[in-house]
């Protein structure tokens, strides 16, 4: 044990056990900053605290900070696989169970790469793409129509696991930097079908990750973090199932934050 103080409870948290929780001494919490309101994630142990940062206070999922528990936890001696597990006497290496939840972990991680990059709470995407296309098993184009009568005129397609609007969101600043967030849209002659999505998965939800960070999320209200985003979603969805989707977020992103968090507390 290289802190001995670890075992004092208040020492632990750094003095501050107010700021810095720590239940289990494995697994993270999410606390709201009173400044802002909204929430970040707390995790585990550097002989204390450690907080896995990000960008305005939400988690740095993916690519951002998530070896420092992993590092304090090997510095303490514990390698339990972070996220439940258990180990075998012969072989000491952890089997991880699953994280509860119904999405698939590695669209999960994916989704916790992205959301960190773009500065937007994965809940949003999580529970955009289940309902857009089952996280991924759905992805035929759709077509997108305005007007009414001889006046209805095809404008575009909603594309790829986040189905997102060619028309509305296929542009610069979108769009900068990727290469294929929307495929070669194609319909087959002898069924008239339209292809399955074709083009890159990650640059789908990246498009569908900026489109919320860039546009929705800056015209979105809501009396805290839940009907902020569960505002966003509806808005994504569109006026004509705006409040679907609005209930949808707010019942389903509990458990996908639960979920997301024990993903991004793997190693």
């Amino acid at each position: 044990m290289t802190d001995p103080q670890s075992f004092n409870r208040y020492a632990y948290t750094q003095n501050d056990p107010v700021n810095f929780v720590d239940p289990t001494g494995l697994d993270g919490v999410w606390v709201t900053d009173p400044a802002t309101g909204q929430p970040y994630f707390i995790s585990g142990l550097t002989a204390g605290v450690t907080i896995i940062g990000g960008l305005n206070g939400f988690a740095g999922f993916g690519g951002g900070g998530g070896a420092g528990h992993h590092d304090a936890l090997e510095e303490l001696g514990i390698d339990e696989g972070i996220g439940g597990g258990s180990v075998d006497p012969q072989n000491p290496a952890p089997t991880p169970t699953p994280c509860p939840g119904s999405i698939p972990e590695g669209i999960g991680k994916q989704i916790l790469a992205i959301a960190s990059q773009e500065n937007i709470d994965p809940t949003l995407l999580s529970v955009t793409m289940r309902h857009e296309s089952s996280f991924g098993t759905n992805m035929t184009p759709n077509e997108r129509w305005e007007g009414r009568g001889r006046n209805r005129t095809l404008v575009g397609w909603d594309v790829g696991p986040m189905q997102l609007g060619t028309n509305v969101w296929g542009k610069a600043p979108f769009t900068d930097g990727l290469s294929n967030p929307f495929g070669t849209i194609a319909m087959n002659p002898s069924t008239h079908q339209y292809d399955s999505f074709n083009g890159n998965f990650g640059e789908n939800v990246t498009l569908a990750a900026r489109a919320f960070g860039m546009d929705i999320l800056p015209r979105s209200h809501g009396k805290d973090w839940l009907h902020r985003n569960a505002d966003a979603a509806g808005m994504y969805r569109g006026p004509g199932d705006y409040q679907g989707r609005y209930n949808q977020y707010i019942q389903e992103a509990p458990s996908d934050r639960r979920q997301l968090n024990c993903i991004a507390g793997r190693p």
